[in-house]
């Protein structure tokens, strides 16, 4: 893989390597209650962080922390 969204995709396969991950259009990350799918846009230069958990604030916190992993910064919105 190359360029910068490898490089968050393949940082994200390291910081969740105990949980399940579905490499097939991105990265989908399987967590107990709440998972994320990460990849990038391919009509725009960006990446997008989808989550899904309990509540809200849940999956804000998910975001949160893949934005830190990936060395995003942790500003959700």
């Amino acid at each position: 893989r190359e360029g910068a969204a490898a490089r968050a995709i393949d940082a994200l396969s390291e910081r969740y390597a105990d949980q399940r991950l579905d490499e097939q259009d991105g990265l989908r990350i399987d967590l107990p209650g709440r998972w994320l799918h990460v990849r990038a846009s391919n009509t725009e230069p960006i990446l997008r962080l989808i989550a899904e958990a309990k509540d809200e604030a849940a999956a804000r916190e998910l975001v949160a922390e893949a934005r830190e992993a990936v060395g995003m910064g942790c500003g959700v919105g």
